[in-house]
């Protein structure tokens, strides 16, 4: 079976916590999961936190076409996990969380894909905000603020998940589609994050915000529509 490497997203510094006995099979667990065949996976990203005695850990892989399956080692530096905790996205589904505790269960879990419903993010940049001498692309990425609190963490880099990107216009309009996650609002807060990037070198060019009320502290608000056009500033970097 193939599978792919793990890259590191999130790494917080070891906190003691106090565990009771955990079996010693746990520090030779791996997690296995498991994606429908019929799933697109690509542009897909699996995100996990474990605890354990060496305190919290955690990363993220993204998924790829064709790979199915994925596994996670429960344990850092030979210490066994207590608990992982793991966030799941694949574009067109809803965001799915998993909760493990130990002793795992050797079988796969599967994760699953429900459609999620697709809204236009309608956006006007300052013509001038656009450089001429070079190709630019407006990134949208979801901030997961919720997860701080899902992970059980107090401090920390937020889960990001790529959404989508578009070139705009020379007039600096463009048009992208994003899920509607308000239809999941139970997660906790959140909020869409769109900056101007160099098409070439992926470089952060510029910070999109609004300042109307479809604007919040940390973006753009995650909702069901917005909208005919949202007017956004650009905060050169």
């Amino acid at each position: 079976m193939k599978f792919v490497g793990l890259y590191l997203a999130l790494l917080v510094p070891a906190f003691p916590i106090a565990f009771g006995q955990v079996d010693a099979n746990a520090q030779l667990a791996t997690i296995t999961v498991s994606l429908p065949a019929d799933l697109s996976a690509e542009g897909g990203q699996i995100n996990y936190f474990m605890t354990g005695a060496f305190g919290g850990y955690g990363k993220f892989v993204r998924t790829s076409k064709g790979m199915t399956s994925y596994e996670i080692a429960a344990s850092v530096d030979g210490k066994p996990a207590a608990s992982v905790k793991i966030v799941s996205y694949f574009p067109g589904c809803a965001i799915e969380t998993l909760e493990l505790k130990a002793p795992f269960d050797p079988q796969p879990k599967s994760l699953t894909c429900n459609p999620i419903r697709q809204t236009t993010l309608r956006g006007q940049i300052p013509a001038d905000a656009i450089p001429q001498n070079k190709a630019v692309q407006v990134n949208v990425e979801y901030l997961g603020l919720w997860t701080h609190d899902f992970f059980g963490i107090g401090d920390g880099i937020v889960m990001t998940l790529h959404m989508a990107k578009a070139i705009p216009a020379k007039d600096g309009s463009f048009e992208i589609e994003v899920p509607d996650f308000s239809s999941q609002s139970k997660l906790g807060d959140a909020a869409f994050e769109l900056t101007l990037l160099d098409a070439k070198t992926g470089n952060v060019l510029a910070s999109l915000k609004t300042g109307d009320e479809t604007g919040n502290a940390y973006g753009l608000e995650v909702r069901p529509d917005y909208p005919q056009v949202i007017q956004f500033t650009a905060e050169k970097h």
